[in-house]
């Protein structure tokens, strides 16, 4: 069973600030690591392999959605958490749509998205 998100005007908030910021939000004090919800495919990953694209969209999940922490200004394949597996990539943190990537990471608390996000003061602003 997944866990619920328990606030949901949390979710909400980060849904927003994230559409304000086009899926690229500053988190923490500093602002220098981001929270970013990204389409996996060849444009925003900058060094797809073509056996990655190939998986992808043998399962239809080739442009797909994923959330990830960051400070990296170009997202490479090692950003993505697909690793793990030796015979091909895990692609269950990949989302038809990029609020089902933000809710799921939601759900996991040892992250802390919510309160990461609301450190970085200008996020409360928006």
């Amino acid at each position: 069973m997944k866990r619920l998100i328990k606030n949901a005007s949390q979710k909400s908030d980060v849904i927003d600030i994230c559409e304000k910021l086009n899926y690229d939000v500053p988190i923490d004090e500093d602002g220098s690591d981001h929270f970013i919800v990204v389409s996996v495919d060849k444009e925003h990953i900058h060094d797809m392999t073509d056996k990655f694209e190939e998986q992808l969209k043998q399962e239809g999940k080739y442009g797909w959605f994923v959330a990830i922490i960051t400070a990296r200004e170009q997202i490479t394949m090692d950003c993505l958490p697909i690793f793990g597996n030796p015979n091909s990539y895990i692609t269950k943190w990949l989302f038809p749509t990029q609020d089902d990537a933000i809710t799921n990471i939601l759900r996991d608390r040892s992250i802390n998205l919510y309160k990461r996000i609301m450190r970085y003061e200008p996020n409360m602003q928006l």
